[in-house]
């Protein structure tokens, strides 16, 4: 009993001990820096062929070009479609990339984004209820200050295009704020005609 009972001390003395071997501290400290970045870049697998489309989302700001932001997940058929159509349509790809800046944020997975525009860090679920995503692909364009100038619920082959195009130029819509009129307007000049 005597030989359980000064095991057990020892090993809770050891399990204790205030001091820190230097080389320990910083293989912990390395370890958390490793994980920090595994976190931060826990979504860009589900880019691939796209690295060069879209911005990390860590940061979010405007490059002095609308914005645009797709929140997807991983379970979403029509998110997996605009992703392709993007990485295999060369010239919708360099369009994306020479007229808007563009982030792709994966709802599966939770991180913090530091939004420029806002001036504040939200984590992914506030992000996506900041926006009131309600389905997936949720696809916004937005002016460099934040103020929504169009968006798309879900997916439309024919209609994502168009809208990136109606957003990259100030001229189709900035005669009102109203997002609603904006979308009027863009349905005015790309659908109806």
């Amino acid at each position: 009993m005597k030989k359980i009972l000064l095991i057990i001390l020892v090993i809770f003395a050891n399990g204790c001990k205030d001091k820190i071997n230097v080389s320990e501290e910083n293989s912990t400290k390395d370890s958390k820096e490793e994980i920090e970045q595994r976190l931060a870049n826990i979504d860009v697998a589900q880019l691939q062929g796209l690295q060069d489309v879209f911005d990390n989302n860590i940061e979010i700001k405007s490059e002095n070009k609308p914005i645009m932001i797709i929140f997807g997940n991983n379970s979403c058929k029509y998110c997996e479609d605009l992703k392709r159509e993007i990485r295999t349509n060369t010239a919708l790809k360099d369009y994306i990339k020479s007229n808007v800046t563009s982030y792709y944020v994966n709802t599966s997975y939770s991180k913090n984004h530091n939004v420029a525009f806002m001036g504040k860090s939200l984590d992914t679920d506030s992000l996506s209820r900041h926006y009131n995503l309600s389905n997936t692909p949720l696809v916004l364009f937005l002016e460099p200050n934040g103020d929504l100038i169009i968006k798309m619920v879900g997916y439309n082959a024919d209609f994502f295009p168009k809208m990136l195009e109606f957003a990259a130029d100030s001229n189709n819509y900035k005669s009102t704020k109203d997002s609603t009129k904006r979308m009027q307007l863009f349905m005015d000049k790309y659908i109806k005609s």
